[in-house]
């Protein structure tokens, strides 16, 4: 039973995987992915676009949108990765991961925006042998300071107990995101402190 009024801080990940759209919208876009708003229990799509009960192998969300009280987050670092319609991962030089934007928003405030490809694991890039050969000197740099934190110290974003936050990943039309060998689904892992009742 929860202790009031006593908070501890824990190094744990929130996290959470939704099936990719393969659709296109009446203007052809394909509309975004949004992250972090379907709880553990609810029905989400997996890698081969089946629908199902997501389970903590999919995320470890509570809320629909939100940290249940009274959590607060300090986010440290954001990690993605696309895994393919065999439920294995994408290396980080596919196409993909440069057709698509991430996006995290707290409160409805934009706190960090980029290519897929500047978070990604570091998982994905061991997934082939010589993955970063195909980076210039310059990218290769963005991979090795994103395999730190991408936050500096003084600039973590928090979230506040209760306060909407979500993730979302644009997707470049102009790739074929309905082709068979494209990503079925994404994960994204919000990294930092977490601020939880003792139990």
């Amino acid at each position: 039973m929860p202790t009031a009024g006593i908070l501890e801080v824990v190094d744990l990940p929130w996290y959470d995987t939704v099936g990719l759209p393969t659709t296109r919208n009446a203007d052809g876009d394909i509309p975004p992915a949004a992250f972090f708003q379907v709880p553990f229990g609810g029905m989400g799509r997996d890698w081969t676009g089946a629908w199902r009960v997501k389970t903590e192998l999919d995320t470890n969300m509570l809320e629909p949108g939100m940290l249940p009280a009274p959590h607060r987050f300090l986010i440290r670092s954001i990690r993605a990765a696309l895994i393919d319609v065999d439920g294995g991962l994408v290396p980080v030089n596919s196409r993909y991961y440069r057709g698509a934007v991430l996006r995290l928003q707290i409160n409805q405030k934009i706190y960090w925006q980029s290519p897929l490809w500047k978070v990604a694991d570091p998982a994905t890039m061991f997934v082939q042998a010589d993955v970063l050969k195909l980076f210039t000197v310059e990218e290769r740099h963005e991979l090795i300071r994103g395999l730190r934190h991408q936050f500096a110290d003084s600039l973590r974003p928090q979230i506040e107990q209760q306060e909407p936050f979500l993730c979302t990943i644009d997707f470049d039309p102009l790739l074929k995101w309905d082709s068979p060998t494209a990503p079925g689904a994404a994960v994204v892992l919000l990294e930092g402190l977490d601020a939880r009742a003792i139990q």
